[in-house]
């Protein structure tokens, strides 16, 4: 080989090796942008991403609404056998105990969707509840509403009934999927209140556990008190936080004491917009279709997503049943079907009125 011919070899070595490297760069540079999600890209799991993007794997309860599935199978075994438990969401389950549960539950492709959770101590359930919500990056109650709902906080000590129409219109404007879980929580902690004597759930109670880990104040707080240098926030911070922590029991203490009356008004109205676009973008969902075709063990009969408008019969039990959304807590066929539909309403409850909330 001559010298020539040498040097043209490793040109054209050169040249492959960097474009080998260019393609390698442009696939790493993909594979971690964050910015979009990729429906095509397998997904990394459902702790930390969206309600949208966790919508893809939910399951549709009564009256069209939409919860993630481990947040509804979570409330579904609460329901069962922990409404006289005392401490729910007070007391956590062992740390090591509740990372693996919430692992099972971030393991594609089901993300938890068959687990049995009967076996699970009920202070590790809830802990992996807590877990999910806080991790959500955008709250149930999204930040962008806060100042509305604090606004109204002022004036519920009023006990004006013209309060609860604002806080009942203020909910119908949230996001359809933060509008769903909110009304599941709402429902839950109602049934909880039937139970205070027993596991000292009053609406105090629950609103103090509820209205930080919903709102995301708790994490605000753990971002602003570094844990390396331990530093306090300063005076002035700390008090301005813990105002608004107050103002937040307050509205959500009012809407567990009102969640009758306010989910008379919201509940019925659910099922009219459901074209209705969200403030906050969502994903379309493309995979839970294509799971379903091969899941032998669907948890409902209707589709999440489905293309058809729901028949027209559900319009008409709204007239026939005042009662509305209460008919998820109506016995249908089965014990295991009461359990999926309670699913829905099953599993937010406060600390116990004996302690203080940490």
């Amino acid at each position: 080989m001559t010298a020539s011919q040498f040097a043209t070899s490793l040109s054209s070595q050169d040249t492959s090796h960097i474009k080998r490297r260019h393609k390698l760069y442009n696939f790493i540079k993909g594979r971690f942008n964050t910015s979009t999600i990729d429906e095509d890209e397998e997904p990394k799991g459902i702790f930390g991403a969206s309600l949208g993007y966790a919508s893809q794997w939910s399951s549709l309860q009564p009256h069209g609404l939409t919860i993630p599935d481990p947040v509804a199978k979570c409330f579904t075994e609460i329901m069962k056998r922990g409404l006289h438990i005392e401490g729910l969401f007070r007391l956590s389950g062992a740390a090591s105990d509740v990372r693996q549960l919430a692992n099972e539950f971030d393991r594609p492709p089901y993300f938890g969707k068959h687990l049995d959770l009967s076996t699970y101590d009920i202070h590790t359930i809830t802990g992996v509840v807590k877990k999910y919500l806080r991790a959500l990056p955008e709250p149930v109650i999204p930040r962008h509403f806060h100042p509305r709902f604090l606004q109204i906080a002022t004036s519920l000590s009023n006990n004006d009934a013209s309060d609860l129409e604002d806080l009942a219109h203020l909910i119908l404007e949230l996001p359809r999927l933060h509008r769903h879980l909110l009304c599941y929580i709402l429902i839950l902690a109602g049934s909880i209140q039937q139970h205070a004597q027993v596991n000292m759930m009053c609406a105090d109670a629950l609103a103090v556990v509820l209205a930080p880990v919903s709102t995301g104040l708790e994490q605000l707080l753990q971002h602003n008190v570094t844990k390396k240098k331990r530093q306090l926030l300063r005076r002035e911070e700390m008090t301005d936080l813990v105002q608004t922590n107050a103002q937040w029991t307050m509205v959500w203490t009012a809407m567990i004491e009102n969640y009758e009356t306010l989910l008379d008004q919201c509940m019925p109205k659910m099922d009219d917009d459901k074209e209705q676009k969200d403030d906050l973008r969502e994903p379309t969902p493309p995979f839970q279709t294509l799971l379903n075709q091969f899941d032998p063990r669907p948890t409902s009969t209707v589709s999440a997503f489905a293309t058809t408008p729901p028949p027209r019969r559900h319009q008409h039990q709204h007239h026939q049943h005042p009662e509305g959304w209460r008919s998820l807590f109506t016995p249908p066929d089965g014990a295991r079907r009461v359990l999926k539909r309670l699913a829905s309403a099953s599993s937010m409850r406060p600390p116990s009125v004996h302690h203080h909330w940490m």
